[in-house]
């Protein structure tokens, strides 16, 4: 799992977007409460960690997928 969050990082460093892991049970996304989320306009993939890794962990890659497809055009 660590790989994942490593690997991550270091392709968002490349494409400009900032990781940011945040320790709350739950993040604001304009209005909305939610575990994550990546944001192209914004460029920012944000998750909430206030949780076991078993459970931020899937929310992370998915986010991840996302900011993958908008690498990827």
């Amino acid at each position: 799992m660590m790989h994942l969050i490593e690997d991550t990082i270091n392709l968002a460093n490349l494409h400009g977007i900032e990781v940011i892991m945040k320790d709350d049970a739950c993040v604001d996304y304009e209005g909305t409460l939610v575990n994550g989320y990546f944001d192209c306009d914004k460029k920012k993939l944000l998750v909430a960690t206030r949780k076991p890794l078993e459970d931020w962990i899937t929310i992370f890659a998915h986010e991840a997928s996302h900011m993958d497809q908008w690498i990827e055009n």
